[in-house]
Order: C-alpha cells, then sequence, then structure tokens
C-alpha cells in the first residue's frame, strides 16, 4: 500500500483499509462472485459489484449516522427500491439489536425520499 502511494503520488491513506475487518463478520451475499477484475499493469484490482456496494453504503450510513459521506454516497448511487431492500435484507443481519430494525429502515426511507 505505501509503495503504491509512493510510486503514484498518493496520500499515505489512500486505501480504506477499514472494509478489510468485514471479511470476519462476512459479506454481502455474492460479493466474491461481483468482483470485477482489472490490470493496471503489475497491479490487478477488483471492483466490487453495484449491489454489494450498496449493501456496505447503507451498512456504513445507518452506522455512521445522517452527515455521512456513505449516506450521500447512496444517494448518487440512485438505488432503485428493490435493490435497497436487497441491501437492507443483509445489513439487518449485522446487528441483532432491536433498535437497528428501526434505524436501518429510517435511511433507507430517507434515501427514497432524496431520490423522489
Amino acid at each position: 500500500m505505501e509503495r503504491v502511494a509512493r510510486d503514484f503520488g498518493l496520500p499515505s491513506d489512500w486505501l480504506n483499509t477499514v472494509i478489510g475487518a468485514q471479511w470476519d463478520f462476512g459479506l454481502p451475499p455474492g460479493f466474491v462472485q461481483e468482483i470485477e477484475w482489472r490490470e493496471f499493469g503489475p497491479l490487478s484490482v477488483g471492483f466490487a459489484g453495484r449491489q454489494s456496494i450498496l449493501a456496505l453504503k447503507l451498512a456504513a450510513a445507518v452506522d455512521q449516522g445522517p452527515k455521512s459521506v456513505h449516506l450521500q454516497d447512496l444517494i448518487v448511487l440512485a438505488p432503485t427500491p428493490d435493490e435497497l431492500d436487497r441491501a437492507g435484507e443483509w445489513v439487518l443481519s449485522q446487528d441483532e439489536s432491536d433498535q437497528f430494525p428501526a434505524l436501518v429502515k429510517g435511511v433507507k426511507d430517507y434515501v427514497q425520499r432524496a431520490l423522489g
């Protein structure tokens, strides 16, 4: 990571490594199958699929609140109601607390209102 940053003139924190912890807790269904691999010289980069990104962004938006960049990302991605529901199913599996379903619903409703 540091070498890539140096070689390409990127900031040292160019890669968000927080998502790496999610491997331990479980990724959205189909995550691995949806990865699109691209080669940039000797560097292979895997891009997560749309449905996986939506699920991870929804989870992060619920976790970090209404001012998070993840909520804004969700709005820009303009998920369909069906995509948002599928993302929500996975997100709900990440937390068993009684309040969590209401938080997920609140974020989903906010995104749908923002999209009109």
